[in-house]
């Protein structure tokens, strides 16, 4: 038997068994039954879901008694709707739009909540339906560029910045001290800078940011916009002590905008996390640092080299002092 055939098999034997059960209900409801007075008892006895049961007598009678009505039918949006027009100011179109600039159904449904003009808003669920239903829930090699392309605009837009936990006993004369880096990423260019600092507090974590704002304004022309930290206790006051703290007043001076990532999503400051790694394969696994200045002069001249001498992999082999030519 071939598959069509056993297909149109099971077709005949679905609608006579539910034809069965619908002859027998409608006896029931004529109290034309032999055996049973009640709905209810029939449904017990049958051991029938009176809901399903509905479900398909409902579509049954809708369709003038079609025994074609009690097939089970596709589920999911129709195909016909891909082919509809999409109205200029529809929530579809918005998701398409945001959709082409590389942003993830989170973001999305986040954006579309701050548009008044939308009036109705969505979940990021929702927005994954319409994003099947268009065929584009799948990021395409075209988007990812266009998205590489906004995010990162010029020199300065954004700066990733993080604290890094050094190995303890780094610096041998101090085998039980363990010291810290605050580093931070240029978002377009991939400049960065990394200072040690003695401790996570905020206090040292403030001087060693402003550092690294003025050293990379000076040497490399970069004057962020907007930075990017995690949030911790370094970086952020609580909500109403947001300007007592010293990382958050540093940045007020500065004119910049600080951002910050979401709880438990570290990939949202990923260029720093990743930077994290290469630093340490560079310059700490393996050295021997016997004083504080030794392990600072070797961070510093990593400075020098990372940014102007080591070609960088997210740059096409560029390094990341050519981006400043190219801005």
């Amino acid at each position: 038997m071939n598959k069509s055939t056993s297909y149109a098999t099971m077709q005949r034997n679905t609608i006579k068994y539910m034809m069965g059960y619908i002859n027998e209900y409608e006896q029931v409801r004529r109290k034309e039954h032999g055996e049973y007075k009640t709905v209810r008892t029939f449904f017990e006895s049958k051991g029938i879901c009176y809901q399903n049961f509905y479900k398909f007598y409902s579509r049954f009678k809708a369709s003038g008694r079609r025994e074609e009505a009690l097939l089970p039918t596709r589920r999911g949006p129709k195909p016909r709707y891909k082919e509809m027009p999409i109205a200029d100011d529809s929530l579809e179109r918005r998701v398409l739009e945001y959709r082409a600039k590389g942003f993830n159904k989170f973001v999305i449904a986040e954006a579309l909540k701050m548009e008044h003009n939308i009036r109705n808003r969505c979940s990021a669920s929702t927005v994954y339906r319409i994003l099947q239903l268009y065929g584009v829930s799948r990021l395409t090699k075209s988007i990812k560029e266009e998205k590489r392309k906004i995010v990162r605009e010029y020199i300065g837009s954004l700066g990733h910045v993080d604290c890094h936990y050094l190995p303890k006993g780094v610096v041998t004369s101090e085998p039980h001290k363990r010291y810290y880096a605050i580093g931070c990423i240029d978002d377009y260019s991939r400049l960065g800078w990394v200072e040690v600092i003695e401790s996570t507090k905020a206090m040292d974590a403030t001087f060693g940011m402003m550092d690294i704002i003025m050293l990379m304004n000076e040497r490399y022309g970069v004057k962020f916009e907007e930075i990017m930290t995690d949030n911790g206790s370094e970086f952020c006051g609580g909500a109403t002590k947001l300007m007592q703290h010293p990382f958050e007043r540093l940045l007020l001076h500065f004119g910049m905008k600080h951002r910050r990532t979401k709880p438990y999503r570290p990939q949202t400051n990923g260029k720093i996390e990743r930077f994290w790694r290469t630093f340490e394969e560079d310059v700490i696994e393996g050295a021997v640092f016997s004083t504080l200045d030794e392990l600072k002069d070797a961070v510093l001249g990593y400075n020098f080299f990372y940014n102007e001498h080591r070609p960088h992999q997210g740059l096409g082999g560029k390094k990341p002092q050519d981006m400043l030519n190219m801005h």
